[in-house]
């Protein structure tokens, strides 16, 4: 069984093939907008530092570790946004390791709503070391396992985002380039030209906020993912903020996962969120899920900048 375990996630995860969801997933997307659309830099009015840790499918050898870490800021009156993004991504014997700077140019609506324009730049860094892989006890080559590589590429991604107090809505291509990862076939292949590639990824987002009463809000957002080769995939998310102290919420991944999280608004300036994904398909059987922890803290020269809590 280790053997399947090893071989499904090299092919689906190490091989990066035209037939999966290439970039990292993140189940508190609405929490960590920059990491998927570069226009939402300083859309917070404040110095905003956001750390991620995403450990999936708990219990498997290999299996998928993602790290994050954004910053961003407003500028010149808040007419512009400027941002770092810095992400870590293990998956098997392959790792993908990323930088970028964001800019985004925000233009204000009557002072309700916001339009921003965004783009961003950068490297990534890809590391395959299938040498690694052991298959059979006497060490044979084995032809459907590719060379190792390490391959750098640019970062050119752009995006758009409106917000406004209660209301958000979006799209995204993190990344226009689209280059390809080892020289090698891949061998489960039946077109004998086809290599490992990276595929642009298109995202949509939109969410909501409606006053249930004095003391509760209702949070419904969704994002649409899009890549070559892949079904499309919804998050349909639901949130519920209490007293604007802390929040729990639930989301449908489609076909994939369902999720569980929360949120704690333990000051003004600091958040804290856990969410747990468990998944629909046979491979839950072998793991214990999937956790995600994110802390935000928020930077403020001007106090009354910071409002407790910022939904969006």
């Amino acid at each position: 069984m280790r053997k399947k375990i090893l071989l499904f996630l090299f092919f689906c995860g190490g091989m990066i093939s035209s037939f999966a969801q290439q970039d990292a997933q993140y189940s508190q997307y609405m929490f960590n907008m920059m990491a998927v659309n570069p226009a939402y830099a300083g859309s917070r009015d404040v110095l905003s530092i956001t750390g991620l840790y995403r450990n999936q499918w708990v219990g498997m050898e290999g299996a998928p570790v993602t790290q994050t870490l954004t910053a961003d800021m407003p500028i010149r009156k808040e007419k512009i946004g400027i941002g770092l993004s810095l992400f870590n991504d293990n998956i098997g014997l392959t790792a993908t390791r990323g930088i970028s700077g964001v800019y985004s140019y925000r233009i204000r609506f009557n002072k309700k709503g916001t339009l921003a324009f965004g783009i961003q730049g950068g490297v990534l860094y890809f590391n395959g070391e299938y040498s690694k892989m052991v298959l059979n006890p006497n060490h044979t080559p084995d032809p459907t396992v590719p060379n190792d590589y390490v391959r750098y590429a640019p970062v050119v991604g752009a995006g758009i985002y409106y917000s406004t107090d209660r209301f958000y809505l979006g799209a995204s291509l993190p990344n226009l380039v689209k280059y390809t990862l080892t020289d090698q076939r891949i061998i489960t292949s039946a077109d004998p030209n086809e290599r490992a590639m990276k595929f642009r990824h298109v995202f949509l987002m939109t969410g909501y906020v409606v006053q249930l009463s004095p003391s509760v809000v209702w949070k419904p957002s969704v994002l649409a993912k899009f890549v070559k080769g892949a079904p499309l995939q919804l998050d349909l998310n639901t949130n519920f903020w209490f007293y604007d102290r802390f929040a729990v919420g639930a989301s449908y991944r489609t076909g994939t996962a369902i999720l569980g999280m929360v949120e704690f608004q333990i000051t003004p300036q600091l958040r804290l969120g856990y969410a747990y994904d468990y998944g629909l398909n046979a491979l839950q059987r072998y793991n214990a899920g999937t956790h995600e922890i994110m802390l935000r803290y928020e930077f403020s020269f001007d106090k009354a900048k910071v409002l407790s809590p910022r939904y969006f």
